[in-house]
C-alpha cells in the first residue's frame, strides 16, 4: 500500500507525561452485526479507573494512526484508546505496555488494517472492521486477556498470536468473502473461543498448546 501524509498521528504516552484523570471503562463482549454503526465509547461497560487515554476521530482517504501507551509495572493505573476511523485506507498501529490494556477500535470503509502489540495482564480488545480487505493482527502477552473481534467485507483475515495467557476469551465473527482465521495461543489454562463465519471460502486455524 502507497502511504501519504494526509492523515498520520503519532501519539506516544506515558505516566511521567500525561495528567491522570478518571474515565469509565470497560469491553463488552459478544459484539452484534448492528455494532459497527455504533461509535467506540459505545462498545465499552463502567468500570473506574485512570491512567493513559487516547480518543480520537479521522475521517477522509489515507487515514493512518500510530499510537504508544506504556506504564510501570507497579502503576495501578491503565492505558486506554478508542478509535474511529471513517473512509478509505484506514490503518492503526497500536502498542500498549502495563496492566488492564483496553482498546476499543472501529474501522469503516475500504482496506482497514490493525495491528496490535499488548504486554501486560487483563488485557481486552473490541475491534469492528466494516468494510473491504480487513486485516487485524494482534501480538499478546499477559494473562487475563478478552477479544472480540467482527469484520464485515471481502477477503477478511485475522492472524492472532498470544504468549504466556492463562484465562483468555476470544470471539471472532467474519461476515464477508475469503475469510481466514489463525489464533495461536500458548497458555496453561482456560482458553475459551467463539467463532462466527459467514461468507465463501472461510478457514479457521486454532492452535492451543502450553503445560
Amino acid at each position: 500500500m502507497i502511504r501519504t501524509p494526509y492523515n498520520h498521528l503519532l501519539i506516544k504516552l506515558s505516566l511521567t507525561l500525561v495528567l491522570l484523570f478518571f474515565i469509565q471503562l470497560g469491553i463488552a463482549q459478544n459484539l452484534q452485526v448492528d455494532d459497527r454503526f455504533r461509535q467506540p465509547n459505545e462498545l465499552l461497560i463502567n468500570n473506574e479507573a485512570g491512567g493513559n487515554a487516547t480518543v480520537l476521530e479521522q475521517r477522509g482517504l489515507n487515514n493512518e494512526v500510530n499510537i504508544i501507551q506504556e506504564h510501570g509495572e507497579a502503576a495501578i493505573m491503565q492505558n486506554l484508546v478508542r478509535v474511529l476511523q471513517k473512509g478509505r485506507y484506514n490503518e492503526l498501529d497500536l502498542t500498549q505496555t502495563g496492566e488492564d490494556n483496553q482498546v476499543a477500535a472501529i474501522q469503516r470503509g475500504r482496506q482497514n488494517e490493525a495491528r496490535l502489540i499488548q504486554n501486560g495482564t487483563r488485557n481486552e480488545l473490541a475491534l469492528i472492521q466494516d468494510g473491504n480487505n480487513n486485516v487485524h493482527q494482534l501480538v499478546a502477552e499477559g494473562n487475563n486477556i478478552s477479544i472480540s473481534i467482527h469484520q464485515q467485507g471481502n477477503r477478511n483475515e485475522v492472524l492472532q498470536s498470544i504468549t504466556n495467557g492463562n484465562n483468555v476469551k476470544a470471539e471472532f465473527e467474519q461476515i464477508g468473502n475469503n475469510n481466514s482465521i489463525i489464533h495461536e495461543i500458548d497458555g496453561v489454562s482456560n482458553q475459551e473461543f467463539i467463532l462466527r463465519q459467514n461468507g465463501d471460502n472461510l478457514n479457521a486455524i486454532i492452535r492451543q498448546g502450553g503445560g
